[in-house]
């Protein structure tokens, strides 16, 4: 096998932290659909979603090597700020 050869099937090298700096929703969105090809999403979806109180996550898994994109799940999300209803009421 030549030398140009092993460099064309090897990954190319990302500094992962500059790529996840450089994420933007347009980007994500289009590494999605290439992935995927075709997601339906329901208009009331669309319309009823906002990133309020929501956050994307992004990690990378190294064996792959890929970026894993999701929302969080109920249990890990936490809303700094918001006001705990039990504490001022004194029912600790």
């Amino acid at each position: 096998m030549s030398e140009q050869e092993i460099t064309i099937s090897q990954e190319p090298q990302f500094d992962v932290n500059e790529v996840q700096a450089a994420l933007t929703a347009s980007r994500v969105l289009v590494a999605i659909l290439e992935t995927l090809g075709e997601v339906k999403v329901p208009t009331k979806t669309v319309f009823e979603a906002t990133n309020k109180k929501k956050e994307l996550l992004v990690d990378y898994d190294e064996s792959v090597p890929a970026f894993v994109f999701r929302l969080p799940k109920e249990e890990e999300m936490t809303y700094p700020g918001e006001i705990n209803e039990e504490i001022i009421d004194g029912n600790q």
